[in-house]
């Protein structure tokens, strides 16, 4: 079983993808940051209990100097990486999601213990941006989100040997948890976005009705220039409009 590739998003881009995403980051991070990290970070944001905009966390997926050479690049990327966000946003809501670890490599001498602490250091990434962004008194259920959110804390190798000795945890048995831990945390999310009494702070679709320059700043106050920020998004978001 795997996640439904459709003809917006084929395995030829599968791989395009994952080749960009780590030339890109190579030379950057000592993490190796390929599409198995990148569909965790993406996951948690479709699973996350509050809507973030692209431009909240879209930068986060390449280093912080980072600018395409063209507009065209940076448009083939954006259709890439976001048609991939749609595409687990899609079998995530229909109850089909299969993380890509468990149907797809890329190069089959990485033991598949490596895949899945790569994916699940994207999706704590991902979760813990999404919490940083609120301060609602739901979010701070601090016991029931670690709870759920606990196998990829072991999965990910971010618990120290000693800790997971004394309380005989086993990484792999753990690891085997991730997809229902995926499940829980979308559906706890989901429930937790329809309660009436909690502004999600659901974004605006953004609209930029002037000219701006690629080296000027970005309009969404983070201080960047434009083109190391938010032009990716706005590319994106302008095919998805024509």
């Amino acid at each position: 079983m795997q996640i439904k590739l459709n003809k917006k998003f084929t395995s030829g881009d599968l791989k395009e993808l994952n080749a960009f995403l780590i030339s890109v980051n190579a030379g950057f991070t000592t993490e190796k940051m390929d599409l198995y990290w990148a569909e965790g970070f993406l996951c948690a944001i479709c699973s996350a209990p509050v809507l973030l905009l692209p431009s909240q966390w879209q930068r986060l997926l390449f280093p912080e100097d980072f600018e395409f050479k063209t507009e065209e690049e940076a448009g083939r990327i954006a259709s890439l990486l976001f048609g991939y966000y749609n595409l687990v946003n899609e079998n995530l809501h229909d109850n089909s999601f299969v993380p890509l670890y468990e149907w797809h490599k890329f190069n089959d001498r990485e033991p598949k213990e490596e895949l899945i602490q790569r994916w699940c250091r994207g999706y704590i990434l991902a979760m813990g941006l999404a919490f940083d962004s609120v301060d609602a008194p739901m979010i701070q259920e601090d016991d029931i989100i670690t709870s759920m959110l606990f196998p990829s804390f072991v999965a990910s190798g971010a618990m120290r040997e000693s800790t997971l000795e004394k309380d005989e945890i086993s990484v792999q048995e753990t690891m085997k948890e991730i997809p229902a831990m995926i499940k829980l945390m979308f559906t706890f999310s989901q429930a937790l976005r329809s309660h009436s009494d909690y502004d999600l702070r659901t974004p605006n679709t953004i609209t930029r009705a002037f000219k701006i320059g690629r080296n000027g700043p970005c309009p969404c106050g983070s201080g960047k220039k434009y083109k190391k920020c938010c032009l990716i998004h706005d590319v994106a978001a302008n095919k998805l409009s024509a």
